[in-house]
């Protein structure tokens, strides 16, 4: 027999295999889940993006890992084929799972960090979604169809978009949102994904031409370019080096690709393509923020350096399995420094804004590497394609868009799916370079106890996942009124709501922390209290918490406990104005002029334009006999606005009355008392210098 024909017996096993109803429904979760993960979002609640898409992932996965063992259990080892990919991402996998064993914070690891959600579970979602797609799209059939899909999406988004633009749009949102996100949420995101779907369209357009007729042709050259103007109009440039690498790649295509009358035309349409989209990047605002002078000063650059640089120290911290899956976010604030509070003044990073630095400080130097080799692999593999003639190796296009996006790019749920689809596609069809793709079969719909059965399993699998979307979703949403109920004063009413949020899920501290905020909106301070210091045991390392908690403290009283709280709160962050402020004035309450004169500076340094943080340390210089230094941050709060504050004009009244220069403090006192004509201070130091 011929090397790489299938024995009779095989052939008539894959038949089998290609028309057993559950590998069409697995087909179908797939492209449920490219679609929903894209489109899906609630504006009613808290997290109206990220945790109804990973939600609402992870529901279909259920039903698809589900489907996957029944179809094992139904066909056996002929359902499976080797392949170096699976291996790759089984690696990236089992280095997540012994990171998530070592965690600083497990819940996070699980679960991902609040907002984000990109945790173990997250991964196991990817490689699940990659296993089921190179298993059961097991024709070129079903590979193009989920293309189609895809990019069929990609125009809902596109449509959104611009929708947004002219100012249409059929939701509202509780906070101020940026003009252009669509369904995706944020425009660093959107202007990310666009670039992946320009290049994979255009590229697609240009590799099928000779293949495909007019309307499909038109129909690809539509998309791309309704990507592309969404790429330009978020302005990300993130999306630049997407648009290059997908170019680059498919460069990489068509040079590989067996000759064909078609593919020298293609390959000079691709270079010209290339010009022209370097002349609309540069024309476009993306442009702009390109030229070396907006590089050289741009905030957007320092602060990634400033992330990255961050992360390095955490890697260095946790060399071998980082700090666990998601993990950053816990500890940016005591691994930076000064700088990056100097950068964006009371900011914390929840994202390394790189999936390489993702991979090292979730999992350390074992997950950057095996991340390395993953991506690798998959590129190495799609290249073997094309020099094949296979036209899954287009697969090869989005994976390079969004390793090139993604060097500087936030990963997120909606975006990370791309290159996990993507490797299943291209480990699907490698797993058969010695064999010829089954021809697509009808579906035997042949009565059976055990396909019944079956059937019986996915659903009870996907009514689960629906139980876990809408608890979870539900729960988000009464958070997000609760919160609303906070920000307007109603604190009675938002009570029960946050309590509802932290029965279901008690592991977040978050949560805990909405809670604790609405007891104390409804001035429930000893419950509020207790409901912070839950949040600081589940997140010691957020400085909110432990500052939360010592602001209630101080209503109550207990002014050791909150100065106790407050320093824990910078010992959590360094470098965070609001603790160091909340320290030096608690510092003041307990006679410690001397902390209170260095965090009260610090405060400062990090916030010159907050007018309230000037008070404590000038009042503490002023305690000390520091003239010349309460002199000095008394000019620089007068250079920001100062002389219109009673206190600071008191302040200044003061420092002038202890170094005899009574005519001065007589002139600031007159200044309070007309801002302030109530500022008993300083009438009684006027009368006191008046006598």
């Amino acid at each position: 027999m011929a090397k790489g024909k299938k024995r009779p017996s095989e052939t008539a096993r894959e038949e089998q295999i290609a028309s057993d109803p559950l590998m069409w429904v697995a087909r179908a979760v797939v492209l449920l889940k490219v679609v929903l993960v894209l489109l899906v979002f609630d504006p009613t609640a808290s997290d109206a993006f990220s945790l109804p898409k990973s939600s609402v992932s992870h529901a279909l996965t259920y039903a698809l890992s589900a489907t996957l063992v029944v179809l094992f259990i139904r066909h056996g080892r002929a359902l499976l084929f080797p392949s170096p990919i699976f291996a790759a991402a089984a690696a990236v996998l089992v280095v997540f799972v012994l990171a998530t064993v070592t965690a600083t914070d497990t819940t996070v690891a699980l679960f991902g960090t609040w907002r984000r959600y990109l945790g173990l579970t997250q991964v196991l979602d990817n490689f699940i979604l990659l296993v089921a797609v190179a298993l059961t799209s097991r024709a070129l059939v079903d590979r193009a169809l989920l293309l189609a899909m895809g990019l069929g999406t990609v125009a809902v988004v596109a449509f959104y978009s611009f929708a947004q633009r002219l100012g249409i749009d059929f939701v509202r949102y509780r906070e101020a949102a940026h003009p252009v996100i669509s369904t995706l949420g944020q425009p660093d995101i959107l202007g990310a994904f666009a670039a992946v779907a320009t290049v994979t369209a255009l590229a697609a357009a240009v590799i099928l031409w000779d293949r495909i007729g007019p309307p499909r042709r038109a129909a690809l050259l539509a998309i791309g370019a309704a990507a592309l103007a969404v790429c330009v109009l978020t302005g990300v440039r993130a999306g630049a080096l997407g648009l290059a690498a997908g170019w680059a790649a498919t460069v990489v295509l068509l040079l590989l690709w067996p000759r064909t009358p078609w593919r020298r035309t293609a390959l000079w349409v691709v270079l010209g393509a290339g010009l022209l989209l370097v002349a609309v990047v540069a024309l476009s605002p993306i442009g702009a923020r390109l030229t070396p002078a907006a590089l050289a000063g741009d905030l957007g650059i320092r602060s990634r350096l400033d992330i990255w640089d961050t992360a390095w120290r955490i890697v260095a911290a946790h060399p071998l399995l980082g700090a666990g899956p998601d993990n950053f976010a816990n500890l940016y604030p005591a691994f930076r420094d000064e700088a990056s509070a100097l950068l964006r003044t009371g900011e914390l990073q929840n994202s390394t804004h790189s999936w390489f630095w993702y991979a090292a400080t979730s999992a350390g130097a074992l997950g950057a590497v095996t991340m390395l080799v993953f991506a690798a692999v998959v590129l190495g593999y799609g290249v073997l394609l094309a020099g094949r003639g296979r036209l899954e190796a287009l697969a090869l296009v989005p994976v390079a868009a969004y390793l090139g996006q993604g060097i500087v790019g936030v990963n997120d749920v909606s975006l990370d799916w791309v290159l996990w689809l993507s490797a299943g596609v291209i480990a699907g069809a490698s797993g058969s370079l010695s064999r010829p793709d089954p021809v697509p079969q009808p579906v035997r719909l042949a009565p059976s106890a055990g396909l019944v059965a079956a059937g019986l399993i996915v659903l009870v699998a996907a009514a689960v996942g629906v139980v876990g979307i809408t608890g979870r979703v539900g729960a988000s949403r009464v958070l997000g009124q609760a919160q609303a109920l906070v920000d307007a004063g109603a604190g009675g009413p938002a009570i029960p709501l946050a309590r509802a949020v932290v029965t279901f899920d008690p592991r977040r501290p978050e949560h805990w922390s909405n809670y604790g905020a609405a007891l104390s909106a409804a001035g429930a301070d000893p419950a509020a209290v207790e409901a912070f210091r839950v949040a600081t045991r589940l997140d010691p390392s957020y400085p909110n918490h432990w500052r939360n908690l010592a602001i209630e403290l101080g209503r109550l009283g207990n002014i050791p406990g909150a100065y106790l709280a407050a320093q824990r709160a910078v010992v959590a962050d360094a470098w965070d104005p609001d603790s160091l402020d909340l320290l030096a004035q608690l510092a003041l309450s307990r006679g410690d002029a001397e902390q209170a004169a260095a965090a009260g500076t610090e405060a400062v340094k990090l916030d010159p334009a907050h007018l309230s943080r000037y008070d404590a340390p000038v009042f503490a210089d002023l305690s000390l006999g520091r003239f010349a230094d309460a002199e000095r941050l008394l000019a620089q709060a007068f250079e920001n606005g100062g002389e219109n504050s009673s206190l600071l004009r008191y302040r200044r009244a003061q420092l002038y009355a202890a170094t005899n220069r009574k005519a001065l403090a007589l002139e600031e006192l007159d200044a309070a008392l007309r801002l302030d004509p109530k500022n008993a201070d300083a009438a009684k130091l006027k009368q006191d210098l008046t006598k």
